[in-house]
């Protein structure tokens, strides 16, 4: 066999065996992106909320079942009253004086099955950091307070806050 085809054969074989060699690294890399590590804990975790959550819905006897002691868990009279109660003690705990507070029962879309929000304004006033407080304890409560408006001004050594939002009745469960 000459030189030539002696090269040829040679060229053949390293290209198969480059080409084979990109093939399982290829299969290699792509096996471990579709695999990632830590899934099997993940899903775990997933199957015992998901336990959980049938649990506790399978307990519930109506769609408006929350449980006690959380604001919905009154008829929607009480709920305003125990979200105007939970933004008094908000105010009170961080030393901020509230100069109005309005909370109102938001009428809900039976139609579309909607949550019925019951809807909040306040004016309050104090030192920034009790004022930044109060939020801040607002913004971790559950259930969660969302915020249609603030309005924060300096008033020299105070401060002068304006919020309104809504807080929507709804049964979260939580691991």
């Amino acid at each position: 066999m000459s030189a030539r085809a002696r090269f040829g054969v040679h060229a053949v074989i390293t290209a198969f065996t480059v080409a084979a060699a990109v093939t399982v690294l290829l299969v290699l890399v792509l096996s471990m992106i579709a695999h990632p590590g830590g899934l099997n804990v993940r899903l775990t975790g997933v199957d015992t909320r998901l336990a959980e959550a049938e649990r506790l819905t399978a307990s519930a006897s109506g769609p408006l079942d929350y449980p006690a002691g959380t604001v919905c868990h009154q008829a929607s009279g009480l709920a305003t009253s125990a979200l105007q109660q939970r933004l008094q003690a908000a105010a009170r705990a961080g030393g901020v004086t509230l100069a109005k507070l309005d909370v109102v029962p938001g009428v809900g879309d039976e139609a579309q099955r909607a949550l019925t929000p019951v809807t909040f304004s306040l004016e309050a006033s104090g030192a920034y950091d009790a004022v930044v407080r109060m939020v801040a304890g607002l913004a971790w409560s559950e259930p969660r307070i969302f915020v249609d408006q603030a309005d924060l001004k300096s008033q020299t050594a105070t401060v002068a806050l304006k919020l309104s939002g809504r807080l929507y009745c709804s049964t979260v469960v939580h691991p």
